[in-house]
Formats: C-alpha cells, sequence, structure tokens
C-alpha cells in the first residue's frame, strides 16, 4: 500500500501540518508527497519522494488563472498518475480540491480529506466554503481534529462509518532549529492570520484596561491580515504589532519570549498555535469555543474562558501574570500532554489503521 499526502497550499500552517504528518508517516508505510512547487523541500525528510505541482504564483487570482488552464489541468493529472499511489489523502483546504477528486476518481483510487473547519469560521472565502463541502462529498473517508468537528460532520448527514475523528499533532519541529539565547520575558502573546473570528478587539480591549496594573508587561500581536479595525488601539507603548507573515524562526523566537499566549477567539474549530505554545511549555489562555475546550484543559494546561467577555479575560490574564509557579506548572503539564496526546507518530499510526479498513 502506497499512499500520496496531499497538500497545493504555499506556506503557513497547512504547510507544517502536511510535512509533519508526512514525515511521521512515511515512516511505517510508503509514501509521497504531492506539494505546491511554492514549498520548500527543507520541511520534508529527504527520503520521502516528492512530486511538485505549478499552481501559480501571487496569490488567489493567480490560482484561479490556473485552475481553468487545461495545461494546469494536465500537469496535476499526470503528477497524481505517476505517483502510483493507492490511496490519496488530501490534508489541507484549496481551490483545486474537487479537480482532485476528479481525478483521483478518474484513477480509480481511494481519496481521504482533513478537513480542519467542519464549520468555516466568520470571513472564510465563500470558494473555499464550496470546494470544501465538494471535495468532503467525493471522498471515500473525512477526517476531523476534534470530537465536535465530527458531530457537526454528522449533523450535515454524513455517514457515521465515513468520519474519523483524529486529534492536531504537536509542532514541536518549531523547537528543535530555535535560534540560540533568546529569553523569556513578561510578554502576553497573540499570534496568527488577523481574522474577524479571533476576536483581537477583546483582547485589546482588556489589555487596554490592564496596561497601567503590568507596566512591566507587553502585549505582542504577531500575523499578517488586515489591521485596520484595531488601529484605535495600538497608540500604548507596551502593545507591539508585528502585521506581516511571520517566518517559522520568528515564530520560534516569539515562543521562546512569551510567557504565555491568548486565543480570544470568538468562534473556533481547532487551533494550530496551541499545539506550537505546547511545544515551547507556554500554558494558554483561550476562549472556549468550538473544540478549543478539547484542546485545553482548563487548570492544568491553562485557562478558558467565555467568548466574548472582557471582564473574564481581564481575569484570567491577572491571574496568569501574577503567578509566575502557576505558568511554569501549566506550561509544563502543557508539554507533557502533548507530547503524549499528539504525537505524530502515534497519528500516523491510527490513520494507517484507516486506510487498511478502505
Amino acid at each position: 500500500m502506497k499512499i500520496a499526502v496531499i497538500s497545493l497550499v504555499r506556506r503557513g500552517g497547512m504547510v507544517h501540518f502536511h510535512a509533519e504528518f508526512i514525515n511521521s508517516l512515511s515512516k511505517i508505510v510508503p509514501a509521497i508527497a504531492i506539494i505546491s512547487d511554492a514549498v520548500p523541500s527543507s520541511y520534508y525528510s529527504p527520503e520521502i519522494p516528492r512530486l511538485f505541482v505549478r499552481i501559480g504564483q501571487g496569490g488567489a487570482f493567480s490560482t484561479f488563472i490556473n485552475s481553468i488552464n487545461p495545461l494546469a489541468w494536465y500537469r496535476l493529472f499526470i503528477a497524481l498518475r505517476d505517483s502510483q499511489a493507492d490511496i490519496f489523502h488530501v490534508v489541507s483546504s484549496h481551490a483545486w480540491n474537487p479537480l482532485l477528486g476528479v481525478f483521483i476518481r478518474m484513477l480509480k483510487r481511494r481519496l481521504i480529506f482533513t478537513m480542519h473547519d467542519p464549520e468555516h469560521h466568520l470571513g472564510a472565502p465563500l470558494y473555499i466554503q464550496i470546494t470544501d463541502k465538494i471535495i468532503a462529498k467525493m471522498s471515500d473517508a473525512v477526517i476531523v481534529l476534534s470530537k465536535l468537528g465530527k458531530q457537526q460532520l454528522l449533523m450535515k448527514g454524513h455517514s457515521e462509518e465515513k468520519v474519523f475523528h483524529i486529534p492536531h499533532g504537536i509542532y514541536s519541529f518549531f523547537v528543535q532549529n530555535h535560534p540560540a539565547n533568546v529569553n523569556q520575558e513578561k510578554v502576553i502573546l497573540f499570534f496568527g492570520r488577523i481574522e474577524p473570528y479571533k476576536g483581537l478587539d477583546v483582547l485589546f480591549k482588556a489589555f487596554s484596561r490592564l496596561a497601567g496594573f503590568l507596566p512591566d508587561w507587553k502585549l505582542v500581536v504577531a500575523g499578517y491580515g488586515n489591521f485596520s479595525p484595531y488601529l484605535t488601539y495600538i497608540n500604548c507603548p507596551q502593545i507591539e504589532i508585528i502585521n506581516r507573515y511571520v517566518s517559522d524562526d520568528e515564530v520560534a523566537i516569539l515562543m521562546l519570549r512569551a510567557s504565555l499566549v491568548v486565543l480570544p477567539y470568538i468562534e473556533a474549530t481547532q487551533s494550530g498555535v496551541i499545539p506550537i505554545a505546547y511545544a515551547f511549555a507556554r500554558p494558554v489562555i483561550a476562549t472556549d469555543v468550538g473544540s478549543l475546550g478539547e484542546m485545553v484543559i482548563h487548570g492544568k494546561t491553562g485557562l478558558l474562558v467565555p467568548p466574548n467577555d472582557v471582564e473574564e479575560l481581564i481575569r484570567a490574564i491577572k491571574a496568569m501574570t501574577s503567578d509566575e509557579l502557576m505558568r511554569s506548572r501549566m506550561g509544563n503539564y502543557a508539554f507533557e500532554f502533548a507530547h503524549h496526546e499528539w504525537d505524530w507518530l502515534e497519528i500516523a499510526r491510527k490513520h494507517l489503521e484507516m486506510y487498511k479498513r478502505l
């Protein structure tokens, strides 16, 4: 049995997910990576064969133009055929996913889709919502990363036999090559794409009221996206803004600097930020939305607060910033928990069991 693991995104969390997964999967079953030609090979173990797909450069418009280019279709089909895989596993959302599904069906092979967002976030592009729905319907199995995600798909009419829950893995690769001599500071970190559903305004409101009580603390907000709705909050000298794409090395620096990580989301499915925080033994304050309550164990790996509740967020930040021993205890527990429950090799084994069933 040979597995082709496919992700056509160019950068970011989905590339990390794809690489971590196939690097572990390839240790227990023959596997081949089918990836965008924009993705660096350095993410992948050198033993893993890779087929590169040219999807275009320059964002969504270029991807769309290539998606209606018959030559691009031909190249994609040839890459799939040449993989000689028995099962094709698509692990990220992409505009081309339905086309992948059509070609995989033409090759008469099994198709699996990992759906990161069974309920799409506020502001999610319509084309992603549509293409996710199409490829999920085409697939022989759909994998979700949380118990809640499975319930959501079952409520949408997917059969019990088709939906599998396998958790998100820990992002320990950020730690393995982190820069030296970066010290922990009194930093509260928000990291990730700037999106409406992430509740950044709630965090800014909370910190603006706390800044005077926490003169030694700083709020660092790092991530690319539209920052214009939050410009009124950034006059505070205790707030540091990094509004751009953050490289892997910079992610490590940010996590090493941080004393805690905050996810003030209004809605969520799961989060790739939490597995990064846990890899660095950083406790998390998160809102109890989506499956974040499955990822953050209240009182052990961090604190959970209601969404859109400035007062409760203030209380949680006060509690965490005032107790260094609690932060250390929670961070260490988070580290141990993630390495035990979210080990990528164990996740790969669970996938292999499912492949065999198919």
